[in-house]
């Protein structure tokens, strides 16, 4: 994706038809919280085995709005989408809500570590369920309230369980077989090129604290 020819493709398309005049960040935040409304409305209700169903062109139609309204709020804001995008370090690991071994440990954890990161926006955390069967989107917003998160800064996320073994054998080369009793318990931390930079027992204290050591250094490379 070449962000800066798509850019000025959309700045020349809000010109031709003279819509300057009536994006204001305000009415595009607006335009664009409707449009997400209704890629949700697409998928409300629907179970997993629904999705095979639904129409990808429409969702992709609604998709592309939302782009469309993204854009053109970081172009009336001065906001480089590409930049933002990757000024931040991440800290993953995967995880499930009706765990009783090890992921509320970690879940813990990740729960000080959000914490103590607030003030910090170079930092995102992301939590990539291993039983979507059970861990829809409703029960990951629940558990994400019950674990004190109250904005954007940690997600939590589903797929099918084909994609979430991919992703952890081919994409973080963890162990991906057993799920969701056979996953690791490990916390990967991502530097803000996409690189993986290090592993750590998502479980332990001390590999926490060398954790916090490695993301403080990534937060000082994003910030010089």
């Amino acid at each position: 994706m070449d962000l800066k020819k798509i850019n000025q493709k959309i700045k020349s398309f809000v010109k031709a038809r003279d819509w300057e005049q009536f994006h204001s960040p305000k009415n595009l935040s607006m335009a664009l919280s409707v449009e997400a409304s209704e890629l949700v409305e697409i998928f409300q209700w629907l179970k997993e085995s629904d999705l095979k169903k639904v129409d990808k062109e429409k969702v992709a139609d609604e998709i592309a709005d939302i782009f469309f309204y993204l854009v053109r709020i970081s172009q009336k804001m001065n906001i480089d989408i590409e930049k933002s995008f990757h000024k931040k370090a991440t800290v993953l690991d995967f995880i499930f809500t009706s765990c009783a071994g090890p992921c509320p440990i970690m879940t813990n954890n990740m729960t000080h570590l959000y914490e103590d990161y607030e003030n910090v926006p170079e930092v995102q955390f992301v939590s990539v369920t291993v039983d979507p069967k059970i861990d829809n989107a409703s029960t990951l917003k629940e558990y994400a309230k019950a674990n004190g998160v109250k904005d954007d800064r940690w997600q939590f996320l589903t797929s099918d369980i084909e994609s979430i073994k991919d992703l952890k054998k081919n994409g973080f080369m963890l162990y991906a077989g057993e799920l969701p009793r056979g996953h690791a318990i490990k916390f990967v931390l991502i530097d803000q090129d996409g690189q993986i930079r290090k592993y750590y027992d998502g479980t332990d204290k001390a590999s926490m604290a060398v954790l916090r050591k490695d993301l403080n250094n990534i937060v000082n490379e994003i910030q010089s």
